[in-house]
């Protein structure tokens, strides 16, 4: 008897090992099969419309639609779970990207999860973990409470708003596009003028890409947007070399 308490005593894991040892595969498990379920639900719409209502949608559309979202997203893809991990950890970036919002909802989240409790900076923390996973499970359920309730009444608020207030809507894309060339033109210092002059070679290739395809390559019009990032790229690169060749001029 004494024999088999002290190799219960021995085999106990500490709950660093058991977090390592036990919990980070369960999450592995479980967010993956998550995370496939999603992408397959994701699909449900779109074959419920084409192959059971039988609507016709040419695969140029398809095809067109796909490069506009992969030329749009694709640095977010790669960037964001990278930058996000050492903040969220495993199981708060599948929660994250699961639940939407990582950046603007999420990780403010999981943040003020960490900071209120002990020991929070510290990743390998297992208390960490459990305080994050728990606050962003709090805030999807806020989110959604908040997201359905304005889905259920939002008809019926739409229906007793004034004409001028639904035409304002219209420039709602617009003012969330301005905010952005904001947002990547404000400076460390707060200034603007600065940041938008750098960001505006980008803009202005943006323009002359969608102008081009419209007016003068017309066969290239599904891939305006692809065309205009693919340019901007170049462009960039085309600063790169400049600064790399001033840097390199100035070392000699």
């Amino acid at each position: 008897m004494e024999n088999m308490e002290n190799k219960m005593q021995t085999t106990e894991l500490s709950p660093r090992e058991e977090y390592h040892q036990e919990f980070l595969p369960q999450v592995h498990k479980i967010g993956a099969t998550t995370m496939a379920i999603a992408l397959i639900l994701s699909l449900l719409p779109t074959i419920y419309f084409v192959f059971i209502k039988g609507i016709e949608v040419p695969l140029s559309t398809f095809i067109s639609v796909m490069i506009a979202i992969f030329t749009f997203a694709i640095g977010m893809w790669l960037s964001e779970p990278a930058a996000f991990w050492p903040v969220l950890g495993s199981a708060g970036t599948y929660f994250a990207f699961l639940a939407g919002n990582a950046s603007s909802m999420r990780l403010p989240v999981a943040l003020t999860a960490r900071s209120s409790i002990e020991g929070g900076d510290d990743l390998e923390n297992p208390r960490t973990h459990v305080a994050m996973i728990i606050a962003l499970f709090a805030s999807v359920v806020v989110n959604l409470a908040i997201l359905l309730s304005i889905v259920l009444i939002g008809d019926g608020l739409i229906s007793i708003l004034p004409a001028s207030v639904l035409a304002a809507f219209n420039f709602v894309m617009p003012c969330l596009l301005a905010n952005n060339i904001l947002m990547q033109s404000k400076g460390p210092d707060g200034t603007i003028i600065k940041g938008f002059l750098k960001v505006l070679p980008y803009l202005l290739t943006g323009v002359a890409a969608q102008l081009l395809v419209k007016n003068v390559f017309t066969f290239l019009s599904n891939y305006g947007i692809l065309l205009a990032v693919v340019l901007s790229v170049l462009v960039a690169y085309g600063f790169y070399r400049r600064d790399l060749a001033a840097h390199e001029k100035q070392n000699s």
